[in-house]
């Protein structure tokens, strides 16, 4: 009888000290699970105002400062982009071109139809160029011409990755190859004026889409030069000639 009575007061001990230790763990596990819960759920609530308080904002701005043509400045519904009629002005490159200089070969569709012919102008076939390769957008016309003057000489700078975008896709099959992407640089004296790099923000913009490292630091233009407008090819290669290491 002893000996049950004191296996009794065993079992007791034992099942109080499991009980008190269930109290005393109980508050700890309820510190530590509702914490974590309304963790959770104020995350989802704070993505939720996050992506809602973008979008108002977006739209709000879209209102205050409706998107702009890149060209003639008529509204659009996005900004940085063409308005229908620019964009249909616009005479954006597609092959044929010349495999060297890029040049549009309409005449070779018929014989061609493909990108892995080789195809060269007669310019490049009696005259070969000392660069490898080279593309454009755009055929130079009125619209490109505003695109390309607002953007260097009128902080129009909006349009630099909408630009990296064309040009990216435009020099695909020399970007796939390539180890670096590199702009040509201005001299710091025209830096000054200008407060900016266009050459630098659109190299930014190609490596972005293309994925190819960009390195700005690689030239350096070491003599100002004068405004190239207007020159011919000829006065440009001696202006340029040592200006650039």
């Amino acid at each position: 009888a002893a000996a049950r009575a004191r296996l009794w007061c065993n079992k007791g001990r034992l099942n109080m000290a499991w009980f008190m230790a269930q109290i005393w763990a109980w508050p700890t596990k309820f510190v530590y699970a509702v914490p974590m819960s309304l963790a959770v759920r104020f995350s989802n609530i704070a993505a939720f105002a996050v992506r809602n308080t973008r979008s108002l904002g977006r739209a709000g701005l879209d209102l205050l400062l409706p998107g702009q043509c890149l060209s003639c400045r008529a509204l659009t519904g996005e900004p940085a982009q063409l308005c229908s009629d620019c964009f249909r002005a616009a005479h954006f490159l597609a092959d044929p071109l010349c495999r060297r200089c890029g040049t549009p070969l309409p005449g070779a569709l018929s014989i061609a139809g493909r990108r892995e012919l080789d195809l060269s102008c007669a310019q490049c076939l009696t005259a070969p160029p000392a660069y490898d390769g080279a593309r454009a957008v755009l055929a130079f016309g009125e619209v490109a011409k505003q695109l390309v003057h607002d953007f260097k000489y009128y902080d129009r700078l909006e349009g630099a990755a909408r630009y990296g975008t064309w040009m990216a896709r435009a020099g695909g099959e020399f970007l796939s190859a390539a180890e670096l992407v590199v702009p040509v640089p201005l001299h710091y004296g025209r830096l000054i004026r200008r407060r900016y790099n266009q050459a630098a923000l659109l190299a930014r913009a190609v490596g972005q889409v293309s994925g190819v490292p960009v390195e700005m630091r690689a030239l350096c233009r070491v003599r100002a030069t004068p405004s190239q407008t207007g020159l011919s090819a000829e006065a440009r290669r001696r202006d340029l000639r040592g200006a650039i290491a």
